[in-house]
């Protein structure tokens, strides 16, 4: 019994002597913050502005939220910039924090009591040191800037479904097109922010906003833009890059509880160098991620929208704007594109691989700009001057389809050309007659071709049922040389051609094919038809273009730069410290606001 009662008393005792000392009052701090707003405005003279709104409830008998500490990203700011308001009453007290690298913003008698709620603002003007030169090797004369807004101890911090917006607004003489943003780290949120110009000074802006983050996990925010924006002597150099963290030195206590402590911070001290470890360990993982991500962004083609979401759905784009609105790949819209020209008879295909096309003597009237684009490209003498040609007119489709979307609301817009997708393919389905099916599909060909799932859907769609073939089909491939060239063949009415038809009413009507055809037109099974669709198109595409993902990569380049890949081999920070190690910044020229909160 005596040896029993021996080692439940050495083990109280290493429990005690690795159970962090802090004051009793601090274990009972309980709070959540349910909104949380924050802003950083990259001046003109390179130095940085952050806007903070936080809005706290204090948890049921938990201690009042007396303190809160604001992390801030360097030491180079002055208290003398820093204002701050609880409940729209200032906060007279600012000073230095001992917990964190910022400041300490002391609530006094306007402190936040047990069960209670309260907004507390500040403004930090005039930081500097926060820009540094961007190590990208795909912008030259870039710089970047890399921010952790203030986040809290998780001891504490019992936010989640947290309402959190974040943004970043660039110089004003960084134009609508110039800035690229990082992808977050650790963000609960989209990837991708929603882009506006202010409409005070038409500077851009960049919002990530999310109903389900929290405020005590570190999220990494970031901007690259032109160096030119702001004075050279704002950016950090790189022989400056690496700053010395603030000390931290805490409440300085003594006694037997203060040795604790102190022995207890030698231990966190220790501590952090095992997350140091597994960094770079985990950095070959990482960068491999980073790498495929970067691949899949350089796919995506269409620039965040300059405008505000929520108005309304924009209505009468074709299927060729519709399929750029949806990111359909590339060899997809210059098959639609095709097809669009060959049912208006402006083209013939001369020769499929690689693609040669005739345009007619006289051009049907009415093409767009892009299907003009597409003939004049053709009409080049050798691939290069094709390929660039098509190049320039994707581009000048994809800048189209933005200007068109500033205003509406881009989720609801391709729900609503998603429901007119399946609505054409119902109107295919619910025709009584192979002859009507067949007739259907051509007439809404560009519309279900935008189908996920076409090659399948067709396949299932006419298992039992031969896909007559339509009048134009011979256009395409000339091996039909006996289909009919007067009557009703399929394809001769009008409707959802990439053209016109169903694209300005907001339920169009799927109804219209074309008269009856002969039973004499050549046809092919379903699945043979979805292929030579599929498979043709993407082979002339390519015979053009080349590899599909090189050719969109130098889309997205001019409309939707990717994402910097940061490296965090260049080892340098700003900021960092704090009472925890969980602020160690490991991101090029990142700058860190470090955890706070009550103590």
């Amino acid at each position: 019994m005596k040896k029993l009662t021996k080692i439940i008393f050495y083990l109280i005792i290493l429990l005690l002597f690795f159970t962090p000392f802090t004051n009793t009052t601090a274990q009972s701090y309980n709070f959540e913050v349910t909104q949380y707003d924050v802003q950083a405005v990259i001046e003109e003279d390179g130095t940085l502005t952050l806007f903070y709104e936080m809005h706290f409830r204090n948890g049921t008998g938990a201690h009042p939220i007396d303190f809160v500490d604001l992390g801030l990203p360097n030491t180079s700011y002055s208290l003398q910039n820093i204002k701050a308001t609880i409940d729209d009453k200032p906060i007279p007290k600012i000073s230095d924090s001992s917990y964190v690298q910022g400041a300490e913003l002391a609530l006094g008698e306007n402190q936040i009591p047990a069960n209670a709620t309260g907004v507390v603002k500040a403004t930090v003007t005039g930081i500097t040191n926060v820009i540094y030169p961007y190590d990208g090797n795909d912008r030259e004369n870039y710089v970047n800037f890399q921010f952790i807004p203030n986040y809290f101890d998780s001891t504490i911090d019992r936010s989640r479904n947290t309402k959190y917006n974040f943004s970043i607004v660039l110089p004003p003489a960084v134009g609508a097109d110039e800035g690229v943003y990082f992808k977050p780290k650790g963000w609960h949120g989209n990837n991708d922010p929603l882009a506006e110009l202010t409409p005070d000074q038409n500077r851009v802006i960049y919002i990530w906003a999310t109903d389900n983050a929290n405020t005590h996990t570190a999220y990494t925010f970031g901007v690259a833009f032109p160096a030119a924006a702001i004075p050279s002597h704002a950016i950090v150099s790189k022989s400056e890059a690496v700053t010395p963290p603030k000390k931290i030195t805490g409440s300085g206590s003594t006694g037997v509880g203060g040795i604790f402590s102190q022995l207890f911070d030698q231990l966190k001290n220790f501590a952090c160098l095992i997350p140091a470890v597994l960094f770079f360990v985990s950095i070959g993982f990482m960068k491999t991620k980073q790498q495929k991500d970067y691949a899949e962004r350089k796919l995506q083609y269409m620039p965040p929208t300059l405008s505000v979401e929520g108005h309304g759905i924009k209505r009468g784009l074709t299927a060729v704007e519709a399929a750029i609105l949806l990111e359909e790949p590339i060899d997809k819209v210059l098959t639609m594109i095709l097809f669009g020209l060959l049912k208006k008879e402006a083209i013939t295909v001369i020769k499929q691989e690689p693609l040669e096309i005739k345009p007619a003597e006289s051009l049907p009237s009415g093409l767009y700009a892009y299907e003009i684009g597409f003939i004049d490209a053709m009409k080049q003498p050798s691939k290069t001057s094709k390929k660039n040609g098509l190049q320039d007119t994707l581009i000048g489709l994809v800048k189209s389809v933005e200007r068109k979307m500033k205003g509406f609301n881009g989720t609801k817009t391709k729900e609503y050309y998603q429901d007119i997708i399946n609505r054409a393919w119902q109107a295919v389905e619910a025709a009584d007659t192979p002859e009507l099916k067949s007739a259907q599909f051509d007439h809404t060909l560009e519309w279900t071709m935008l189908d996920k799932d076409f090659s399948g859907r067709t396949t299932r769609t006419f298992t039992d049922t031969p896909v007559f073939l339509p009048r134009w089909w011979v256009r395409y491939n000339p091996i039909y040389t006996q289909m009919p060239s007067t009557g009703g063949g399929l394809g001769s009415g009008g409707g959802m051609t990439s053209g016109g038809g169903m694209q300005a009413s907001p339920a169009p009507s799927m109804a219209g094919p074309s008269p009856k055809p002969s039973f004499s037109l050549p046809n092919l099974p379903g699945s043979a038809f979805a292929a030579s669709v599929i498979d043709g198109g993407a082979n002339m595409a390519k015979s053009v273009i080349g590899n599909p993902a090189d050719f969109t990569s130098a889309v997205t380049a001019r409309t939707n730069p990717p994402p910097v890949i940061t490296s965090s081999s260049s080892g340098r920070h700003s900021g960092g410290g704090g009472s925890s190690c969980a602020c160690a910044c490991a991101c090029a020229g990142c700058a860190c606001a470090c955890a706070g909160g009550g103590r």
